[in-house]
């Protein structure tokens, strides 16, 4: 489902005032009282509704998200996290619906609001709604206790970098790149025996410091949501084998490139995997429509494995600096299955990709 978001206003306030939760999740429904409807209309609140006008849920931001049991904690000192919380309709909750609503909403405040982190609290009860968010990469950072009407509850506090994560597949783990890989980078770029797509921007010859300008680059256009990398290793060893991520990204066009280069010991055991992850990420978590690439004509593996992830030829899309004797290909969310896409990776952050006058929230409830 796609979801179109907008400022709250009175009218899709006054029917979230009307939705009633059922038992424990209770604690979420709001009253339909002058008091309740100004705090939806602060401005801090935002409707969500489905592409045939529907409204199914909402979301807030900022200290409309917060929870009073967490300043003790100091979960919200400092000005590097942006709080916010969720909601769905009651009727739409339990459903499944909770991990692609959060996706959604995601991107939309990452637009909006470029934030570093995002924070959140919920109930400890609601375990749906802490396993959606989990796989939407937030992560447990304390848990606390605050009264909510006459309840003592405990809440836990996540929290979720706005920063390129590792991608894990079965075997691999694509990460961010950094400085030390300098070398291997250049090295990949100049005699991969394994390509696929156009290379990767300012990361040729022998200069390394020019090369760690780029990683670094690379880094800071993840964030603004343009061309960027990760490194391709294997999990028993954290040996570059390749590099793989986006060219001429433009998520306004719903549009990128797949650029991968691999070595030898990771061509044909590696390759499909790493670049199904990247294609998965790109529809599930960039909001992209689809992703094109291109080949050497007479490179029958490469095809063979573009084909595997389905991929299909697309005579006529050239991507950017591709050649006559290429052989283009592109790939639609329409392609893959829901369930190929929540399988091809798990998405890891901290450890693995480390290298005024509002009412207090009641946290995040969607699930």
């Amino acid at each position: 489902m796609a979801y179109r978001f907008g400022p709250m206003d009175l009218t899709h306030a006054k029917q979230i005032l009307d939705w009633t939760y059922d038992p424990p999740y209770h604690l979420y429904s709001l009253e339909a009282s002058e008091e309740d409807q100004a705090e939806l209309l602060n401005g801090a609140y935002y409707y969500a509704e489905s592409d045939s006008g529907e409204l199914t849920g909402f979301f807030c931001v900022g200290s409309s998200a917060r929870v009073p049991g967490g300043y003790p904690l100091g979960i919200y000192a400092g000005d590097d996290c942006l709080d916010i919380g969720f909601g769905l309709r009651p009727d739409y909750t339990g459903r499944g619906h909770g991990p692609e609503f959060i996706r959604q909403v995601m991107r939309y405040v990452d637009a909006e609001y470029r934030p570093t982190k995002l924070q959140l609290v919920v109930a400890s009860f609601n375990r749906r709604a802490i396993r959606a968010y989990e796989k939407a990469g937030f992560y447990p950072i304390g848990a606390f206790y605050s009264m909510i009407g006459d309840q003592m509850l405990e809440f836990v506090a996540m929290r979720r970098h706005q920063i390129q994560p590792v991608l894990e597949t079965g075997h691999l783990l694509l990460r961010p790149l950094r400085a030390s890989d300098a070398a291997a980078l250049l090295k990949l770029q100049a005699d991969a025996l394994m390509r696929i797509g156009p290379k990767a921007q300012g990361a040729h010859g022998d200069d390394e410091a020019a090369a760690i300008e780029q990683i670094s680059n690379w880094s800071s256009q993840f964030c603004a949501k343009r061309d960027f990398y990760w490194g391709i290793t294997v999990k028993s060893a954290d040996v570059l084998i390749g590099v793989i991520g986006y060219n001429g990204l433009q998520p306004e066009r719903e549009h990128a490139s797949i650029s991968c280069r691999l070595g030898g010991t990771g061509m044909n055991r590696f390759a499909a995997e790493a670049i199904r992850a990247v294609v998965c990420y790109g529809l599930a978590e960039l909001g992209l429509e689809t992703l094109g690439t291109y080949a050497a004509a007479d490179d029958l593996i490469v095809h063979a494995i573009l084909e595997s992830v389905s991929f299909a030829e697309a005579a006529g899309v050239v991507p950017a600096a591709s050649s006559d004797q290429a052989v283009h290909y592109s790939i639609t969310g329409e392609l893959l299955e829901r369930s190929v896409l929540a399988a091809a990776y798990t998405l890891r952050y901290g450890a693995f990709g480390a290298a005024a006058g509002q009412q207090p929230g009641r946290g995040s409830h969607e699930g």
